[in-house]
């Protein structure tokens, strides 16, 4: 009998590509999926089926961030889902990110499933807390961890941190693309040579205003050079970011935000994957997918040392680390990739090669596959 697995996410899963991909692999290895997500702004179908994925969005008013006030959303969102999980009784609940495992646990409690799977998408959530109030949630997610049947990381920096907490069970799932992600193709022909391209969130402390101004200097001698910006623009960053695109409207391309996995196919017109992030605590232990979609179209990058970046790079040298984001220092790091083509070849081929042999999802699949059948036992 199919074992049936649910997912739950406090995001509306546009789709999530982690939690897509995940999902994806566990029904090809002969589990059923079900994602219940939560869609704050109403904006998807409440029920909805991608590639045999099937979503439910709880269409719970809420906000994003708000700290401590958004409890009460929270709060309804978690009932809404332990209703539905109580009476489904799943075999697993996996819980992506650690504001849905107040719920895993307590099915788990109540023996409403056999499975509690805590699976950490972040390597610090809550950095931005009160050093007190972040205390607090970090022994909250060291207890939950030790409770979980497995917990899923996508970094080493993660696992040293669970390691030092004596939590087992944990296994490294990379952000990394399926190999297929080659194949998909764009229609949409960017015009620029050559491109620097920017795919994600658009929002503060991502070095976007020096690259558009070192972009914007280089053009004397490189005319045809453009950025290529890609990604949903966060609210508070709007004005300032519409004010960029008319200023630099010479030089930039915004195509806004393209649902994954279509956007990937963007990185094939991409000269450098700029991957730019200032030191602070949202992005200093994170890993960036997008060094691993750059890797599997064997992009050159132009990438912060956040995460274990420096690592990755040391075994598949595959382009330059860029500590500090001045607008003279991106300008040199993209002069130097421009001037010579020698270099860019062997950073392409080391991230072809970095991608086929370590960082692609078909890796990261038959550990996840592995785990599962492990916890059926």
């Amino acid at each position: 009998m199919k074992k049936n697995i649910l997912m739950i996410l406090s995001n509306p899963f546009e789709p999530d590509p982690r939690v897509y991909k995940e999902a994806k692999s566990l029904i090809k290895g002969g589990y059923g999926v079900t994602i219940l997500a939560w869609d704050r702004e109403n904006k998807f179908p409440a029920n909805d089926t991608v590639d045999r994925i099937k979503i439910i969005r709880f269409q719970n008013s809420g906000v994003y961030g708000g700290g401590l006030r958004a409890i009460n959303y929270f709060l309804r969102f978690y009932w809404a889902v332990l209703n539905f999980a109580y009476r489904e009784k799943p075999w697993a609940v996996h819980c992506h990110d650690l504001d849905t495992t107040v719920v895993g646990l307590a099915l788990k409690l109540l023996k409403k499933t056999k499975r509690f799977i805590y699976d950490a998408h972040e390597p610090d959530y809550y950095g931005h807390f009160l050093l007190f109030i972040k205390k607090i949630i970090d022994n909250f997610e060291f207890f939950i961890s030790r409770k979980a049947d497995g917990v899923f990381i996508t970094n080493e920096i993660q696992l040293k941190k669970f390691s030092k907490k004596n939590v087992e069970n944990i296994i490294v799932l990379r952000n990394a693309p399926d190999s297929n992600v080659v194949h998909i193709k764009s229609n949409n022909k960017i015009k620029g040579d050559p491109i620097l391209g920017r795919i994600g969130y658009i929002k503060p402390q991502t070095g976007i205003e020096n690259l558009l101004e070192a972009a914007s200097q280089l053009k004397k001698d490189f005319p045809d050079i453009r950025v290529l910006l890609i990604g949903k623009v966060f609210p508070e960053y709007t004005q300032q970011f519409e004010l960029l695109l008319n200023e630099y409207k010479d030089t930039v391309t915004f195509l806004g935000f393209i649902p994954y996995p279509k956007v990937i196919a963007y990185y094939s017109q991409i000269s450098i994957a700029v991957i730019l992030y200032e030191g602070i605590f949202e992005f200093i232990d994170s890993t960036p997918t997008k060094l691993f979609e750059a890797m599997a179209f064997g992009t050159p990058v132009l990438i912060s040392p956040v995460g274990d970046v420096k690592k990755i790079l040391s075994e598949y040298p595959c382009g330059i680390i860029l500590p500090d984001l001045s607008t003279e220092n991106i300008q040199k790091s993209i002069r130097k990739l421009i001037g010579d083509p020698v270099l860019v070849e062997k950073f392409s081929e080391n991230a072809k090669s970095g991608f086929r042999n370590n960082y692609n999802w078909q890796i990261m699949e038959k550990r996840l596959i592995s785990v599962y059948r492990k916890m059926e036992n």
